[in-house]
């Protein structure tokens, strides 16, 4: 019999669909898993978009998903960890190009705001769902350490993302520094199209990115 984890139902970012005679191990992740789970991520970011952190319950994420408590705590360890996870999951994924126009260091960095300025049309309660997130945590020290944890593996993946892009002869501190720099702006732009939604704003937001983009990559390249 296999030793079971400290932890069964705390279910990671690594996808595990571990199974014996066809039947799942409990706290694993099945393809029937995966989909409750995201049902429930989805859930998340409507209720913090829609309502507000303060409506924010177990009761309230499992009635939206159309999930019991239960099912709630199976695949999370607690009702805290939800948003940190609905919110490092797009993010994450957002870090990742998707075409072949992101194979260059340009490309990439465009498609990055490009994401952020399509936020308001697309995905306006996301947009505000991040929002409340942040300013939450930054009066709850417990969410701001969880929050301040996920950001260090986003950080990681951008320094990848750009390595793997720039040139060959700047140093690991650039790399890093550039990063940094990348992601302080893509926090502005956030932030100041979520303040002011209208198309001149937007346009106006592109214009900026796109300049940024420029200054940045003349200076590294």
């Amino acid at each position: 019999m296999k030793p079971q984890p400290e932890n069964p139902y705390y279910l990671t970012e690594r996808s595990v669909n571990d199974t014996t005679d066809g039947m799942p191990v409990k706290g694993h992740r099945t393809s029937a898993g995966e989909r409750t789970r995201a049902k429930i991520l989805q859930a998340t970011v409507r209720i913090l978009g829609r309502d507000g952190p303060d409506r924010f319950s177990a009761s309230s994420l499992a009635k939206e998903a159309g999930v019991s408590k239960a099912t709630l705590f199976h695949h999370f360890r607690a009702i805290d960890e939800i948003p940190i996870l609905a919110m490092e999951s797009y993010w994450i994924q957002s870090l990742t190009p998707r075409t072949d126009a992101a194979s260059s260091a340009r490309g990439y960095l465009m498609n990055l705001g490009k994401q952020i300025l399509n936020l308001s049309r697309r995905r306006g309660t996301f947009l505000k769902a991040h929002v409340v997130f942040l300013v939450k945590a930054m009066f709850d020290p417990g969410l701001h350490a969880s929050l301040a944890a996920g950001s260090v593996q986003m950080h990681r993946n951008m320094q990848q993302e750009l390595a793997e892009r720039l040139p060959r002869t700047l140093s690991r501190r650039e790399i890093e520094d550039a990063a940094r720099m990348v992601e302080m702006m893509l926090d502005g732009l956030l932030l100041g199209i979520a303040a002011v939604d209208n198309l001149q704003a937007l346009a106006s937001a592109r214009r900026a990115w796109t300049r940024f983009v420029n200054l940045l990559l003349k200076e590294l390249e």
